[in-house]
């Protein structure tokens, strides 16, 4: 295994924080974003040595259009 890859070992914590907004454009359509922050702690085998719990942030963007289904 490459020594730059770290497998996470176990979560201990782990928690979602997270923000939407969507805004319309005509009737029909709507424009829609968020932001996600994914908030755990870890530890990691780096050369089989446990280090010790690191907090991580992973923080995902989205974006869409969002159409309604006509006639549900």
């Amino acid at each position: 295994m490459p020594s730059f890859r770290q497998e996470p070992i176990c979560a201990l914590f782990a928690a979602v924080i997270g923000v939407r907004a969507g805004f319309r454009v005509g009737r029909l359509i709507a424009i829609t974003a968020g932001v996600d922050d994914y908030l755990y702690t870890a530890k990691f085998d780096t050369n089989d040595t446990l280090t010790s719990e690191e907090k991580q942030h992973d923080i995902r963007f989205t974006f869409g259009v969002r159409l309604p289904f006509l006639g549900f």
